[in-house]
């Protein structure tokens, strides 16, 4: 696929074990595929992913968990205040801000849309994981009872759950 854009690639395959240990982390790579789960704290769980790596005392770079080994003073400084505050608002505002900061300093590109996995119950429909699209919500519902997922025009087979759809 990086073909078709003009990026020439050259596969190295390397076992398992010594993937992240060998390469990733010793930043032995030009091009690597791997991600980071998310979670609702980006304030505090982020920051290792993209602060600025510094000079450890015996020399070597300390990357945290940086293995780009991009990152920029503006961006730690907007982490560091979006911990410091305590309104949502102005910390979601100052993430916000650095995700802007790293995008511009493209140490990481998403090649890929992440798998998203969501268990529903069976008679459940218009749920799951939307990848980029948007949610739908006055389409979600239950099934009407001996109704089969698909099983008519959108929105004949779904019901509220007061029942008067």
């Amino acid at each position: 696929m990086l073909e078709r854009v003009g990026i020439g690639t050259e596969i190295s395959k390397v076992s398992d074990e010594s993937y992240f240990k060998d390469h990733i982390a010793s930043g032995q790579y030009d091009l690597a595929l791997y991600s980071w789960p998310t979670t609702a704290f980006p304030a505090t769980d982020a920051r290792p992913v993209y602060a600025k790596p510094v000079p450890a005392a015996d020399g070597s770079l300390n990357i945290e968990q940086n293995y780009t080994r991009v990152g920029t003073d503006q961006v730690d400084q907007l982490f560091d205040q979006a911990v410091a505050t305590l309104d949502e608002g102005e910390s979601r505002s100052l993430i916000r801000k650095a995700d802007s900061r790293i995008w511009a300093a493209a140490g990481s590109i998403p090649l890929y849309q992440r798998p998203q996995l969501m268990a529903a119950r069976k008679n459940l429909v218009n749920t799951g994981a939307f990848g980029l699209g948007t949610p739908v919500f006055e389409d979600m519902g239950f099934l009407k009872k001996g109704m089969k997922p698909g099983g008519g025009p959108s929105g004949s087979a779904v019901s509220s759950p007061s029942g008067d759809r």
